[in-house]
């Protein structure tokens, strides 16, 4: 696979401007590629199949991942997708990556060990405000350039990591009655990822998480913006297109059949909705 590396300059990185917060809108597919940068990546808006380091995942709205230097990723699928990019030199942070790479979760975003942490998080709706607040400070800096804003950024991106390293801790396990439906979301997606393959739907989804599937579906579409049967399908495809790319050997109706289709024709309907193309037509993209 060609390596489309994405140095720091074409993104306006360099000594006099060592971070920038860029709003993206992603309307199709982003080709594979890496940088010689830190990335954090919020979704605002909408929703979209990436793949990062070999693995494609779905991103929808209020997911935060981190994009570590030399580590290729892409998006993909046909589908609207505002993010902020805050992307940013590692020296950038100075005396601090060392104490900011011994925090659990951040460790991998630097490769300073196999951690990787929160290289994907869900945020509930009080931590997307604390994130988007201090991504929005960090672009004001920029385009205010007052006298020291290169300091106030590095400060903001010290309080954002800490942040990030705290949610990560904090969603480990968490049950207290506050944040109990984003607790219920999480274990959703949690099942969909785990038993996509199934023949599941959202009763299925709802009896194991212990709620009613109106309410699932409610709180659901409200933190992560599409309803848990389009996530499912969302899950389903993501790992039809890593099969297609990893596994080119394996026929289109093994395909279907691993990620959970029962009639090869309803698969090819299907992907062709969500991508834009046929299932053939993907392979000879990503071969």
């Amino acid at each position: 696979m060609l390596d489309r590396k994405l140095t720091a300059n074409k993104v306006g990185l360099g000594p006099e401007r060592p971070i920038r917060l860029i709003d993206t809108e992603h309307l199709g597919r982003v080709e594979y590629h890496s940088h010689d940068f830190c990335e954090l990546v919020y979704v605002k808006e909408g929703y979209t199949v990436h793949y990062y380091g070999g693995y494609a995942t779905v991103l929808t709205e209020g997911d935060l991942f981190a994009v570590s230097p030399g580590v290729m990723h892409a998006y993909t699928g046909l589908h609207y997708t505002k993010v902020y990019n805050c992307v940013f030199l590692p020296e950038f942070l100075g005396d601090s990556i060392k104490p900011l790479s011994e925090l659990t979760g951040v460790s991998g975003l630097f490769g300073t060990t196999d951690d990787v942490g929160w290289i994907r998080m869900h945020l509930d709706t009080r931590d997307r405000m604390k994130v988007i607040s201090i991504m929005d400070k960090i672009a004001a800096e920029e385009n205010e350039a007052l006298p020291g804003h290169i300091e106030m950024q590095r400060g903001l991106l010290v309080q954002l990591l800490v942040l990030l390293s705290r949610i990560y801790i904090s969603q480990q396990g968490e049950e207290t009655t506050e944040h109990s439906h984003m607790n219920y979301v999480i274990k959703a997606l949690s099942y969909i990822e785990e038993n996509y393959r199934e023949n599941i739907d959202l009763s299925t989804m709802a009896e194991r998480v212990g709620i009613s599937p109106d309410y699932l579906s409610r709180q659901f579409k409200k933190a992560v913006g599409v309803s848990p049967v389009v996530f499912l399908r969302g899950c389903r495809f993501a790992r039809a297109m890593e099969l297609i790319r990893t596994e080119p050997e394996k026929s289109m109706e093994e395909i279907s059949s691993e990620i959970g289709y029962k009639y090869l024709s309803h698969f090819s309907r299907e992907f062709r909705v969500f991508t834009g193309m046929t299932p053939s037509e993907f392979k000879k993209t990503v071969i």
